[in-house]
């Protein structure tokens, strides 16, 4: 009877892991010169530099939650805004693990178009005393299969991707449709 239980209580072992399967899925992070970066070419027809310029500063404004403290330089002239983001994304556990990160943002627009770049990434796990660090190094390892904890560093990279992502359309549809602005 006991050489029965065990040969079924190792079929179930061995079933229950075959059903586990190893997630082959790749996550997409745009790399340019080594670094993490998003770059967004966009249309905005019948817009002025002016207009565009104007709204971009909104957007930062109305996105993040202090502007002042976001906008690094801007200038007019150029059509140029360079700014500092700042996004949280949960990546695990019973409670959640929260990372922070940091990012430079650079605006560039003329009549009817804008670029949004999104890049410097530097990250930090709001659980640790640790200072923010270069996210490239991560993704590197992530990419390469060598990460120290590949399902965290697969929701975290995820979740990166779809936030920023999600910036960028934000962005667009922003633009494109506060067309008006208050002059009063």
């Amino acid at each position: 009877m006991k050489k029965y239980l065990m040969v079924i209580l190792l079929m179930a072992l061995g079933l229950s892991g075959k059903s586990q399967k190893k997630d082959t899925s790749r996550v997409f992070v745009p790399v340019k010169d080594g670094s993490i970066t998003y770059e967004s070419i966009n249309d905005h027809p019948n817009l002025s530099k002016d207009k565009i310029y104007e709204l971009s500063l909104k957007w930062l404004a109305n996105t993040f939650l202090d502007s002042k403290e976001v906008i690094r330089v801007q200038n007019r002239e150029t059509g140029n805004i360079l700014g500092n983001g700042i996004t949280d994304i949960i990546i695990s556990g019973f409670f959640g693990s929260t990372e922070r990160f940091s990012f430079m943002i650079d605006i560039t627009v003329k009549d009817s178009k804008s670029r949004l770049r999104l890049y410097q990434f530097m990250n930090k796990s709001l659980d640790s005393k640790y200072d923010f660090r270069s996210t490239d190094p991560v993704w590197v390892r992530f990419d390469n299969g060598k990460s120290f904890t590949p399902k965290d560093d697969k929701k975290m990279f995820s979740g990166l991707n779809a936030r920023i992502n999600g910036l960028i359309e934000n962005y667009k549809k922003y633009i494109n449709s506060n067309t008006q602005i208050d002059e009063f």
